[in-house]
């Protein structure tokens, strides 16, 4: 038996992952909510009552992780605990996510161990313990992706049609969820276009089976037209997306260090490796990290990254003899994970408890055809939004540039309350970016809280919010 087949035990390795997956759970049910899901499941919620994305509400996402949770609203739609379905429903692709990056390994090196090595140094990524927790698109798109290339991958290695299929209707999928995965489709369209080039034979059997998606997507595209939404949709999803100013450098700059290391392993794969799917791997690896450092002011822009270099690492860490890749593995690991220890150590007790809590004074003072008005959706908009048009608050809204959508007016907060009278408004103030004339400023400015003067007779106030009494 060669060297490089005797890798760490299995048994160990398994209680290391099995670790991994007590941290992410641990991480998941603890972490409180980022605005991003607050955002998402306002829009599910939406979609939930029969609202159509882009022409009923504001959303600048592609729509397909809204129409896939909206279902559960139909059980889970009144009760506080919405948060720890949400969390759930969005660790299953975090779980398949690894399943399939796993699945690519072993298809590679064809040893379990490495396989389950990937999983370990996945789940080890700080970005992953944070943000591939969360309720947000940029997770699903993932699942789609990885799961789709690794169908490609077969299709190419074993001529199987029936994976081509899975693969287009995966990649599919995957650009519903969120059109960030244009690029890394784009590297898609390359790698088939070499392989007609290598394989002139296959050409008719890789343009029919892109008959099917073809049809999905054209549907897509003829509801959202025949609805009145398309003209949105582009406006929303593309050109707004241009009009958004990036901070760059808000990510810090160690969580690039271990991408450009993977850099580093990719193109000597490129040059060395006989495996078509590492190479096809490290392709697009690198095609993913330079769309990213262009662009990538938060977290979960780095997502895409982290099933890419789980699959370098892990080969890197097979061709190691024995006793270096237990040391390596071992040190990594550590490395990886001091993470949740850092997340214990300054645990502040803030956490998806509270905005369950939150969700439960409002759950309890209100039923589900009121109108409230909440401080950037904090209750995940259980409740119908007075808001209109608009999920964003002023403060978020006014950074984009609104004259793009002027058909869509902007919402009067004053007037709302006073007009339709809310059975709840947030005790919180506002950041305000804009002048009268709508224009964006450069200086923001905070209005005061709402006092019971501002406000139509019959509220009272409490600790988080005005009540109207009736």
């Amino acid at each position: 038996m060669k060297i490089k087949d005797i890798t760490l035990n299995t048994k160990f390795l398994y209680t290391i992952l099995a670790i991994a997956v007590y941290t992410i759970l641990t991480i998941c049910y603890l972490r409180q909510v980022n605005v991003d899901e607050r955002e998402h499941l306002y829009s599910s919620f939406m979609v939930y009552r029969g609202e159509l994305p882009y022409r009923d509400f504001f959303q600048h996402h592609h729509p397909l992780i809204w129409y896939l949770f909206a279902p559960f609203l139909i059980f889970f739609n009144n009760t506080p605990y919405i948060w720890y379905v949400m969390r759930t429903f969005n660790i299953v692709f975090l779980f398949l996510s690894s399943y399939y990056i796993s699945k690519i390994t072993y298809d590679i090196t064809k040893n379990k161990s490495t396989s389950i090595i990937t999983s370990i140094i996945y789940f080890g990524f700080i970005n992953i313990q944070t943000s591939g927790v969360e309720f947000r698109p940029d997770n699903l798109m993932m699942l789609f992706f990885i799961s789709g290339l690794y169908y490609l991958l077969l299709y190419l290695n074993n001529n199987s049609p029936s994976k081509l299929l899975t693969s287009y209707i995966l990649f599919l999928l995957s650009f519903l969820s969120l059109q960030k995965i244009i690029p890394l489709l784009f590297g898609v369209f390359i790698i088939i276009l070499c392989h007609i080039k290598n394989n002139p034979k296959k050409t008719n059997e890789i343009l029919s089976y892109l008959i099917f998606p073809s049809t999905l997507f054209l549907t897509f595209i003829a509801y959202l037209y025949y609805n009145d939404a398309l003209k949105d949709y582009f406006e929303l999803c593309y050109l707004l997306n241009t009009k958004i100013k990036v901070t760059y450098s808000i990510v810090p700059i160690s969580n690039y260090i271990v991408p450009i290391i993977s850099v580093i392993f990719s193109l000597y794969n490129l040059k060395t490796s006989s495996s078509s799917s590492l190479k096809i791997i490290s392709f697009l690896y690198i095609l993913q990290f330079i769309v990213t450092i262009i662009h990538s002011p938060y977290p979960q822009y780095l997502l895409m990254l982290y099933p890419f270099i789980s699959i370098l690492l892990s080969n890197f860490l097979y061709n190691l003899k024995k006793p270096l890749l237990t040391l390596a593995t071992i040190i990594f690991v550590l490395y990886q994970y001091l993470y949740i220890l850092h997340f214990f150590i300054n645990y502040n007790g803030l956490s998806l408890k509270g905005y369950i809590d939150l969700s439960k004074a409002v759950i309890t003072y209100s039923s589900p055809s009121d109108i409230i008005i909440n401080d950037q959706l904090h209750v995940g908009g259980l409740r119908k939004s007075a808001y209109g048009y608009y999920w964003y608050g002023h403060d978020a809204l006014s950074l984009l540039d609104y004259r793009i959508f002027k058909r869509h007016p902007w919402p009067n907060l004053m007037q709302i309350i006073h007009q339709k009278r809310p059975k709840l408004i947030a005790n919180s103030a506002q950041r305000i970016c804009l002048n009268n004339q709508n224009e964006i400023i450069k200086d923001c400015f905070s209005l005061s809280k709402p006092t019971l003067d501002d406000l139509p007779s019959n509220y009272i106030e409490s600790e988080l919010m005005f009540l109207r009494i009736d």
